[in-house]
């Protein structure tokens, strides 16, 4: 039971099924269209009204009855006009008096039936079809409020020929006629109502398309907000370029500088994580990574690479691997006062450390992807190069060497070797510009996959012509201990 109402909640729910809500804005329509179906029900039945006087002419003029309930036939048109004219509340109310149309169309034709002057019942069968389809196509009927009206005047129907049978047809060959006037009306609603829940559909999905995709554009904002800027000063620095397949992705990069060893020149620690998955799944998996790399720097900002690797390591065991999520990654550390490189890679694609004389060395993956061993087996083995100003170190995901070619082709790593073995870049080209240009030239279609590329380079601006020429001597040199654990050295 309805508390405000007083209603039984069931016949609320039929009610609503019958009469759903019109929007107060589009009541003048509802009015209007409502007018339009009771002018046309009045001009057929005044056509009717026109051909049965025709007929009565030659047989002593039309009865006194038939003036009576065509005289109560315009009075019921004139107070139904007067309700819609006076500005009914709601749109409920108008589509009830549509209803009501049809149903006094057949009550009025079964009296012309029922006191002879129409003992065929064609100006009932007429307008109650004329009626029903006006209805039908101007209003916005459901298919169950068009069935209501037909059924309405289907009783009222079965009522008169059940006290006057119709000449011709009889009892039973009316009513099946009767039956079959209301069809065109019902079809016609099937098929509007059809086509309106087409268009709310198309309508709402666009609508839905639209808030999505906004939804994408600020979420990307968000993403790429962990991303840090890149760096353009100091003795070390870096760039990348970044392209997720969809509007975010699972491609991450985490930048982070403290003292060096010795001196006062800044290192500069870099990790690249990728995601498996696309889409907004990885980009989540992204988020939780990004805070993790955060607390882990936070609380020890001069963290070895394998350090890292391996509290990442733990962190996506513990709390990843269950839903099948595994991280590929490389973390670096470059640090310029003692020129060394330190790496290690769980799973990724191999990184490209060029030298300054265009000499290129892989640095393949030093340990699994992260999450698939347990902490206690989980050996990050990182190593240690050498890195002399002018060197750079170039990292990428996966998505760059699965791009292909027309014919199927991959990229693959040794496409990327190529890129970089057959250019140089400088400061305003750097490396993920420059592979990203040669990506896009090789690629056919769509990409297949998040594409991040990064690059950490010394410049030769931040040493002495000396130290640039004694680079040979250097790298013969053994390399400077770094401290294992993470910590900065005194």
């Amino acid at each position: 039971m309805n508390a405000r109402t007083g209603e039984p909640q069931a016949a609320q729910s039929i009610w609503k099924m019958l009469d759903p809500p019109i929007l107060e804005e589009n009541l003048p329509t509802v009015r209007r269209d409502l007018l339009a179906m009771i002018a046309t029900s009045c001009a057929a039945g005044l056509i009717l009204l026109a051909s049965r006087l025709l007929a009565f002419r030659f047989a002593g003029g039309y009865p006194d009855s038939g003036w009576a309930i065509d005289t109560f036939w315009a009075v019921a048109y004139l107070g139904m006009l007067v309700v819609v004219l006076l500005r009914a509340p709601n749109g409920v109310l108008l589509l009830r008096v549509s209803v009501l149309v049809v149903v006094l169309e057949a009550a009025f034709g079964v009296l012309r039936m029922v006191f002879g002057f129409d003992p065929r019942g064609a100006s009932l069968l007429v307008g109650v079809q004329v009626s029903h389809a006006a209805g039908a196509l101007l209003l916005p009927w459901t298919p169950l409020r068009a069935l209501l009206a037909a059924s309405g005047a289907f009783l009222v129907t079965l009522v008169g020929v059940a006290a006057v049978p119709p000449e011709y047809l009889g009892r039973l060959g009316f009513l099946a006629i009767g039956a079959l006037v209301v069809l065109p009306g019902l079809a016609i609603s099937i098929i509007r109502n059809w086509r309106d829940q087409a268009r709310e559909m198309v309508e709402f999905f666009r609508t839905r398309y639209l808030e999505v995709r906004q939804e994408l554009v600020d979420a990307r904002l968000i993403h790429e907000a962990a991303f840090p800027p890149a760096r353009t000063s100091g003795a070390v620095r870096f760039s990348y370029a970044y392209e997720p397949m969809r509007q975010i992705g699972g491609d991450y990069l985490h930048a982070h500088v403290c003292a060096g060893q010795q001196g006062a020149e800044e290192a500069l620690s870099i990790a690249i994580l990728d995601v498996t998955g696309h889409g907004i799944p990885a980009a989540l998996t992204v988020n939780r990574l990004h805070g993790e790399l955060s607390r882990l720097y936070a609380e020890n900002p001069y963290m070895a690479p394998g350090a890292v690797l391996r509290a990442l390591n733990r962190y996506v065991f513990l709390t990843l691997s269950d839903h099948s999520v595994f991280v590929t990654g490389i973390v670096l550390r470059v640090d310029p006062t003692t020129s060394t490189l330190e790496f290690a890679s769980a799973g990724h694609p191999p990184a490209f450390l060029r030298s300054t004389t265009g000499w290129i060395e892989e640095l393949g993956a030093t340990s699994i992807v992260l999450g698939a061993l347990d902490p206690t087996e989980f050996d990050p083995a990182p190593v240690h190069r050498r890195f002399m100003p002018g060197d750079s170190i170039i990292a990428y995901t996966d998505g760059a060497m699965d791009t292909r070619s027309r014919t199927g082709e991959r990229l693959e790593v040794g496409g990327l070797r190529r890129i970089v073995e057959q250019g140089w870049a400088d400061e305003s080209q750097r490396w993920p510009e420059t592979m990203i240009r040669a990506i896009h030239h090789f690629r056919h279609g769509t990409a297949a996959d998040d594409v991040l590329i990064i690059e950490a380079y010394r410049t030769l601006a931040t040493a002495g012509a000396e130290q640039v020429q004694a680079r040979e001597a250097e790298e013969a040199a053994p390399v400077p201990s770094v401290v294992g654990s993470g910590e900065r050295a005194e």
